[in-house]
């Protein structure tokens, strides 16, 4: 087998031959034999054979009652057994093994206490294992041990468990064992005829076995008993049966016992010459059991063994040693690796502190420079502006005051220009980095630079070839756009065309601007990126340069890449490469939002959504669905939403929902946005409603244009959804407030509705005040005041004026109505003294006086007697 490769079958073969050579009473060759089995199994890894190795040396042990070694071996075996994690059937068995051996050490050196708890746990394991053959074993071990304690009744007890499982495994050499068992404490108890009998039923059951090691056991308790009972015929009978089977197969542990019968056999019949002769035979067998030469060899064998032990020990404590010093070096180097690294973070913190520190040195430089600049330039400004505005300004010097401006913006530009390049970190910070729609976010600054190409005569498209979702920064990726866009209309003349076109290959975003301008020359071309780089004698392109260098400086920030190309007279192509990464993920509510704009084509406009909650409603009248999309992103589940893609049919969805908020485009179809501010503001059913306008246009006359329209907050293209969100929730927030407070002051009628009040503020508060004025008409007239006739009375639907106050004063038109009822009481009851609380209720219009107290005291908390007693309303 070992030639053959298979170690494992030939270190089980070796340990049988030992197990052989121990039934024939070689135990030094059996030890050495199982001692080799042990080494090899070792050498192999092998922690099964190692563990049945170590078991048979200690039965070796056992055998020639060397107790202490047989302990020391089956001890080390059950303890690697323990910590074997191999839970097989034959590792369990190793491990019963184990313990059977000690057990039977212990019940050799009549260590009962001991005995008896090993075997128990023995028991245990063979119990798990569900080995009949084992517990039949245990049982009679234990039985032993009772029966050599004294206690019988125990032993009896283990001794027909047994009986029962070897019955049921068929074993018929325990069975056997089992009646011989019962003979003993049946001829202990005094019960000889029993005794007998169980003698007799064990003998028969092994007699005609071909094993005389398994015969031998019943014949000699017979042979014992008949020479205790003096029954000499039946007992020399016996006895030479077993002399002949113990001679015949060299049986010398049963002719030690065979001899001695002998001995007495013939000292009680007197015949003391042969029971001297057997006595002496009996003697020398012993001897030849153990001998003292095969002692010396026994514990020769046990020397070399331990030696082997312990070297082998020594080499796993060297190598154990080895193992914690290479560990301990290693952990030296991991601390002083993570000292290092810990210095060289702090090193590089300060660096980047001092570098901070000079940078911001520097900004701060650069903007009081510039605030020196700016604050001339304003006074020049101004008063340029103020000359061409002049109509007694001569038409020459209005032309002078024009060039004075035009060079003082240009300044300015040159000056915003240094000012923005010198403000890009090298880093960008965490807070900074937003994910989102880069394509549509491109798209809504493309579209403000329409405007200038139809000014210009350009042919301009922007190409959207992929929606792309990624981190980016919005500040600078809208630097990236403007500059590239704001340096191709410059070189670009009237019937040339400009084209920007967004991409995805794989992860890398491409951003093309290409023109059909002037050009520029190879040597100009691989300069142009150089901060503060200009062609000799072009000082009027310094912003242009200082421009593209940033951008150089942003992509770079990035990791992407910028090129260009360019030939003189044909035109410009600068394309710009950003690696798509999304390490910002979004918030849960924003990743749904996004999903469900993803799962729009750009074809589709978002649908209106109405939850059954009351929520705020907002109206967006945008006409591009990408933008729409995204708006409804942003607000979707917080707000109910509706769309509209036409100025016309939002003005009529405005009268019709009457919504908290609206926000319209700028060049919304149809009707121009600043067009349809000017309606919504003019409709008294709907010019209380804030508007945000978003627009393409971002020159100081397109603001003050909005303002003058009754725009509440004014957006350019691109805009951030953080920024749109704000300006949403503080419109909503502070109307609230406000038209809250205006409901309050309205129902005392204290307060000029036109005096120190914006246009909008003004409509509203007229609003107001002329539905205080129609209460109190109708309530002096006697006529009844519902909900319907102040509607028609406002020239609105009664949804439309529903809606309208709701909006305005956090109350539904019926509670407004009572509780100005209320303070028409008030103001009657603190003006008239001695007017009787019937005329006030009648005054007032109420129909009947419990209903005027009712309702007064759910307003004011008090009833109107103790008003007129001047009771403190607050208390």
């Amino acid at each position: 087998m070992e030639r053959e490769g298979n170690t494992t079958g030939s270190m089980i073969v070796q340990r049988h031959i030992g197990n052989l050579l121990r039934l024939d009473n070689h135990f030094s060759q059996a030890l050495q034999i199982h001692s080799d089995c042990q080494s090899r199994a070792q050498a192999a890894n092998d922690k099964l054979e190692w563990i049945q190795a170590t078991n048979e040396i200690g039965t070796d042990y056992r055998r020639v009652c060397i107790f202490c070694m047989a302990l020391q071996y089956h001890y080390r075996a059950l303890t690697t057994s323990n910590s074997y994690a191999d839970t097989s059937y034959i590792a369990r068995k190793c491990k019963a093994a184990a313990l059977n051996g000690l057990g039977n050490a212990y019940l050799a050196l009549r260590n009962y206490n001991q005995a008896d708890s090993i075997l128990k746990q023995a028991l245990t394991e063979n119990k798990a294992m569900n080995s009949i053959d084992g517990m039949a074993t245990n049982y009679a071990n234990l039985g032993i041990v009772y029966e050599c304690r004294g206690k019988k009744d125990s032993a009896w007890s283990y001794y027909k468990k047994s009986m029962y499982y070897n019955q049921k495994a068929h074993n018929v050499m325990g069975i056997s064992l089992c009646h011989t068992h019962f003979g003993s404490l049946y001829e202990q108890e005094g019960k000889d005829k029993l005794a007998l009998q169980e003698y007799q039923t064990a003998y028969q059951l092994m007699k005609n076995s071909k094993s005389a090691w398994y015969i031998l056991p019943s014949l000699i308790a017979l042979a014992k008993y008949y020479v205790h009972t003096s029954q000499w015929t039946d007992a020399n009978r016996h006895l030479v049966l077993a002399r002949d089977l113990g001679e015949k197969n060299h049986l010398t542990e049963y002719l030690v016992d065979i001899y001695s019968l002998y001995y007495n056999y013939y000292k009680q019949q007197g015949d003391y010459r042969n029971a001297l002769l057997f006595h002496e035979r009996a003697k020398e067998e012993k001897d030849s059991l153990i001998d003292e030469g095969r002692i010396d060899h026994i514990q020769s064998v046990s020397l070399n063994i331990v030696e082997k032990t312990n070297d082998t020990l020594r080499q796993e404590r060297s190598s154990r040693q080895r193992a914690y010093t290479i560990f301990v070096i290693i952990l030296e180097v991991l601390i002083a690796a993570f000292i290092i690294l810990l210095y060289s973070q702090k090193l590089r913190k300060q660096t980047m502190k001092g570098m901070q520190h000079v940078s911001d040195l520097r900004e701060d430089f650069f903007a009081n420079i510039a605030n020196e600049f700016r604050t001339p330039l304003t006074i020049i400004l101004g008063l340029t502006r103020s000359l061409q505005s002049d109509s007694h300004t001569l038409d020459s010097t209005k032309e002078k005051a024009k060039a004075i401006e035009r060079q003082s913006n240009t300044i300015l530009s040159i000056i915003n220009q240094v000012m923005s390049s010198k403000k890009l970190p090298t880093v960008v910070k965490d807070e900074e980095w937003r994910h989102g729609n880069i394509s549509l976010f491109m798209e809504m600054i493309s579209q403000s630079y329409q405007d200038i190409a139809e000014h210009k005569g350009i042919n301009y498209q922007f190409i959207k070839e992929a929606e792309v979702e990624m981190d980016f920064v919005p500040e600078y990726a809208a630097k990236i756009m403007n500059t590239l866009l704001a340096y191709a209309f410059k070189y670009t003349s009237r019937n040339g065309t400009v084209t920007a076109t967004i991409s995805r290959e794989k992860d890398t975003l491409h951003l093309t601007v290409s023109d059909t301008g002037i050009g520029m020359p190879a040597e100009v071309a691989n300069k142009v990126f150089t901060p503060y780089f200009l062609e000799e004698g072009n000082i009027k392109d310094i912003d242009t340069c200082i421009g593209l260098s940033a951008v150089k400086q942003i992509v770079d920030i990035a990791k992407g890449d910028i090129s260009l190309q360019s030939d003189l007279g044909k035109g410009t192509t600068i394309h710009v490469t950003l690696p798509i990464h999304s390490d910002y993920a979004l918030s849960p509510d924003t990743q749904q939002a996004t999903a469900q704009v993803e799962e729009k084509t750009e074809e589709e406009a978002p649908s209106n959504t109405h939850s059954q909650e009351k929520k705020q409603h907002l109206l967006v009248i945008e006409d591009n669905n990408d933008i729409a999309n995204f708006i409804n992103s942003i607000f979707i589940g917080q707000y109910d939403l509706s769309f509209s893609a036409d100025g016309n049919e939002g003005l009529q969805m405005a009268m019709d929902s009457i919504p908290d908020l609206i926000i319209i485009d700028g060049s919304i179809k149809r009707v121009d946005g600043l067009e349809l501010c000017r309606q919504i503001r003019s409709n008294p059913v709907i010019n209380h409603i804030p508007i945000i306008m978003i627009t393409a246009k971002v020159t100081e006359q397109d603001q003050l244009e909005c303002a003058k329209n009754g725009v509440a907050a004014c957006l350019t293209k691109p805009f951030t959804a953080e920024v749109l969100h704000t300006h949403v929730d503080n419109l909503l927030k502070g109307r609230d407030l406000i038209l809250k407070k205006f409901a309050e002051i309205y129902e005392e009628r204290k307060v000029n509705p036109m005096e120190n009040t914006s246009s909008q503020t003004a409509a509203n508060l007229q609003f107001l005040h002329k539905v205080t004025e129609t209460i109190y008409q109708l309530t002096g007239s006697r006529k009844e005041v519902t909900v319907a006739v102040l509607a028609s009375k406002m020239c609105m639907s009664t949804s439309q004026f529903y809606r309208k106050m709701v909006t305005m004063t956090g109350m539904t038109p019926t509670a407004y109505i009572q509780r100005t009822r209320i303070k028409k009481a008030m103001n009657l009851i603190d003006s008239r003294e001695g007017i009787s609380m019937a005329d006030v209720a009648d005054q007032c219009g109420f129909d009947a006086y419990p209903n005027f107290v009712r309702s007064f005291k759910n307003v004011c908390g008090i009833t109107p007697t103790d008003y007129r007693r001047g009771i403190d309303t607050k208390k």
